[in-house]
């Protein structure tokens, strides 16, 4: 909302979502967008909006529809995807910074022509597939020559191995680059005049309570399930990934409650840092960009972690802000402009889902992922 006041004042924009001004129907809102569709109005709402309003926004022609983070549609099986491609429009744009994530499946370009690539099944026979069946470690050398030119023909790659059609390469190549508009970062490096990012991926050692309790771990019962295959494999992965960034999320800690004094003796405290070797290793790193000056964007995928952190920030007398899911959607943007330009704030907590996605947050030089996602892309 704030960018289209910036940069196209005169344009008449209402919000489809519980944090909008208007207080009729929704159904009423949309008939009233519609109607004033000539004069050049914009209806901005979220996936979530879309999806408790579908009969009614689906029910209407629209000039144009645009989704941004549009890879929330990458699942094809998904509601929300097979909502959208309801919609009835002659004009379909996504904006992606990460169209491809998990499997290729995640075909964006069939919302904005269904059908273009053929049928769903028909690309995942020829595609999809073939480079599965090659990226298997018992994969056969055929399975891997295949799965090679298939992935040469998505890459636009000119010179693959073996007897590859030329013809139907540039064909294919074709039928995408039309409906493609690309652009990498070292493209607009030059306007938008960003510092050179420097990434650094930094292993902690964990503590001796972390180390107990995650050997106690891999000799439970629990762990054999999942060995013998009674059990998710994913139910362990996240209880190891909570010990790895704090060992109470997963005993409960010393106190056993969440309320306690952050004045308290550290060694007892829930959620103290002398337990946590991720937390010992950003302590170190929080005194020295302080002293430096610097500010910072600090990350979780939890709450509940994000909550240890917060207390940890308090303890150590910071300037901080925080924001996750819980936080009322209207105060958010309030939220990110008081970082931006308040300099005695040090720290915004933010969790991965709600910081990742639609804010401009310009005014830290220094990001700490704590506990990276399983999708890079969604850090990213």
């Amino acid at each position: 909302m704030k960018e289209f006041r910036t940069w196209f004042p005169l344009c008449r924009v209402a919000i489809l979502h519980i944090s909008g001004s208007f207080h009729g129907q929704s159904a009423q809102l949309i008939r009233k967008m519609v109607v004033s569709q000539s004069d050049g109005s914009v209806l901005l709402t979220s996936y979530g909006t879309f999806a408790k309003n579908r009969k009614h926004l689906i029910d209407k022609v629209w000039h144009y529809i645009i989704l941004d983070e549009g890879h929330k549609i990458r699942n094809p099986d998904a509601q929300i995807t097979l909502a959208v491609k309801e919609i009835r429009t002659p004009h379909r744009l996504i904006l992606s910074g990460s169209p491809l994530q998990n499997s290729l499946r995640e075909s964006l370009i069939d919302f904005v022509y269904p059908g273009r690539l053929g049928a769903l099944k028909s690309f995942m026979d020829k595609f999809s597939i073939p480079i599965t069946q090659g990226g298997y470690a018992n994969a056969t050398a055929v399975q891997v020559r295949t799965a090679y030119k298939c992935a040469c023909i998505l890459r636009y790659v000119k010179k693959c191995i073996g007897t590859l059609s030329r013809n139907f390469m540039v064909n294919f190549r074709d039928a995408i680059n039309p409906y493609l508009l690309r652009r990498l970062k070292k493209d607009v490096e030059m306007s938008i005049h960003l510092p050179t990012k420097t990434e650094q991926v930094l292993f902690c050692n964990i503590t001796p309570c972390q180390r107990k309790l995650y050997e106690e771990y891999l000799s439970s019962r629990e762990c054999d399930r999942i060995l013998s295959g009674k059990m998710d494999a994913f139910v362990g992965l996240i209880t190891l990934r909570k010990l790895c960034n704090h060992p109470d999320l997963v005993t409960g800690g010393p106190n056993k409650f969440n309320d306690y004094d952050v004045t308290a003796d550290e060694e007892m405290g829930f959620g103290a840092p002398c337990r946590s070797g991720k937390m010992q290793v950003l302590k170190a790193l929080l005194k020295l960009w302080k002293r430096q000056g610097q500010k910072v964007l600090l990350f979780s995928q939890s709450r509940q972690m994000l909550t240890i952190l917060e207390k940890f920030v308090i303890q150590e007398r910071y300037e901080y802000l925080r924001m996750d899911g819980t936080t009322v959607v209207r105060s958010r943007q309030l939220l990110v402009e008081e970082f931006n330009k308040n300099n005695k704030i040090f720290i915004f907590l933010l969790t991965t889902r709600v910081g990742g996605l639609g804010i401009n947050l310009t005014g830290a030089n220094r990001v700490v992922i704590f506990d990276p996602d399983w999708n890079p892309s969604t850090d990213m």
